[in-house]
Formats: C-alpha cells, sequence, structure tokens
C-alpha cells in the first residue's frame, strides 16, 4: 500500500483520498458529488478489504474536517473500524507497530462520533483549458504495427473529457494488411468498427502514465468523414503495450476481407 508509518495518512492511498478531496473542491465539486467521485475512482478495487479501509478511512477522516461526513460513509467506516480496521495486515506484515496502528484507529473511531467542526468551504481555482492528447482532425486515421508484422487501422473520432486532459478516442476499423487499403475500401468502412474487449470505442495508456501513447501510433495522410458521433457508453481504456495483440485477434475473428 506504500505505506512508511503508522500514521493516518502515511500511505499513498489515504494520501490521494485526501488531496483528491481538497482538489475536487476546488474545482467546484459540491462535497457530495467529490465523495461519489472519489468512491467511484476507487470503486474496482474495494473488494480489496485492505484497500477498501484505507479509502474509507481518509474519506471519512477528511469529511469530518470539512464539517460534511455523511452518514453512509460513518456508518461504513465505523463498521470496518469495530472489525479491526486493517490491523491484521500490520499483524503480517509489521508485528511491532500494531499497537501504534490499533491506536490510531481507535482515535480516529472516537472522532468520527463526535460533533463535526462547522462546513468548511474552499475557495476555487481558476481552471485551465483541458490539455488535448491529439490536435489531429476527427476522422484521421492513424496505423498501428500488429505483432505479426501487418497493420491495423485506428480512426480518430473525438475527445473525451478526462480530468486535466481530453482523451482521444478511436475506433478500430475493419480492415488489416501490409500497405495502406485503396481509397474505395477506406469509404466502405469508414463508420465500421471492429469490437475489442467488449468495446467498439478506445482511449489509450501506458504503464508510464507521463508519457503520450499517441505516440506509439503512425499517423497517415488519411482523414476520413465521420457520421456517427462518439457513444461513449461503448467506450473503454486500453493499455496501448497490450492493445495490437487484441486488436490482431479481433480483427482475425472479423469478416473484414468482405468490406
Amino acid at each position: 500500500m506504500g505505506a512508511w508509518g503508522t500514521g493516518l495518512y502515511s500511505d499513498d492511498t489515504t494520501c490521494e483520498v485526501r488531496d483528491a478531496f481538497k482538489t475536487h473542491l476546488e474545482e467546484g465539486l459540491s462535497h457530495s458529488e467529490v465523495e461519489s467521485e472519489i468512491l467511484g475512482r476507487f470503486d474496482e478495487v474495494l473488494s480489496n478489504h485492505q484497500i477498501e479501509c484505507l479509502v474509507y478511512f481518509g474519506l471519512a477522516e477528511t469529511q469530518w474536517r470539512f464539517g460534511c461526513l455523511s452518514a453512509n460513509v460513518k456508518a461504513h467506516t465505523l463498521a470496518l473500524l469495530k472489525a479491526g480496521g486493517d490491523v491484521r495486515y500490520w499483524q503480517e506484515d509489521a508485528p511491532s507497530e500494531v499497537r501504534a496502528r490499533a491506536k490510531v484507529l481507535a482515535a480516529l473511531s472516537s472522532k468520527l462520533q463526535t460533533p463535526q467542526p462547522p462546513l468548511r468551504q474552499v475557495k476555487l481555482k481558476p481552471q485551465k483549458p483541458p490539455k488535448k492528447q491529439l490536435d489531429s482532425p476527427i476522422g484521421a486515421v492513424f496505423s498501428i504495427p500488429l505483432p505479426l508484422g501487418n497493420i491495423a487501422l485506428l480512426k480518430f473520432v473525438g475527445l473525451r473529457p478526462a480530468g486535466k486532459r481530453d482523451e482521444a478516442v478511436f475506433r478500430l476499423l475493419p480492415w488489416i494488411g501490409d500497405t495502406l487499403p485503396e481509397s474505395s475500401i477506406l469509404d466502405r468502412i469508414a463508420d465500421q468498427a471492429v469490437t475489442v474487449c467488449e468495446h467498439h470505442e478506445f482511449s489509450f495508456f501506458l504503464n508510464d502514465r507521463r508519457k503520450n501513447p499517441i505516440h506509439h501510433l503512425q499517423p497517415t495522410d488519411i482523414v476520413l468523414t465521420t457520421t456517427i458521433p462518439p457513444d461513449y457508453s461503448r467506450y473503454v481504456s486500453i493499455n496501448m503495450e497490450s492493445f495490437a495483440a487484441k486488436a490482431q485477434h479481433s480483427l482475425e475473428l472479423t469478416p473484414w476481407k468482405n468490406c
């Protein structure tokens, strides 16, 4: 969990929750909206009991300090604390620190059961325009090398807001080959899309989040007409470093030769 001590904010997760809470308030979200945003961010990993404890401990204590501890977060956090919180993980990993950690959790439990301070507001920070991940025109086509040595084509269909940046969203066209296809083929497949991982629209990320995954794509001079707008209900963010293999597999199952 990236812990460096027994304190409540001595690990990466609780610090992330605390800092994100204040940042979202400064961005103009309400206290309840921030709660939903944070729990949504960690939704996929809350089944891990240790992470669940850290998220709720950080969220409950931060809400209490801002005078906005919700009934749901309070009840859930106190239930976790009553069941021992994350002490058992300290018993496994750092037995000598168990007493100190238990003391921290007892103090948190007591605090959450005392009256909250008055609701605390924060000063809104001017928001910079989000950075665009891609400046190409809608319909621009990019090629991506596939594991077997051929290439596939991705069509840029729009930008999706994602925090401080706008992520580029693509569709995988139903084509595979060694060189770019003829314009007659491109015209027929312009608004088609191949499903990968049960989705047909994608944004990309790299293991190193500081780098732009779009740099792994090869731009072409092709710009296709787009008549079907992006459908973000069928959108997913995929690791660029694994996408090529998944695209190859999906294209092999697609009757693209009939396009």
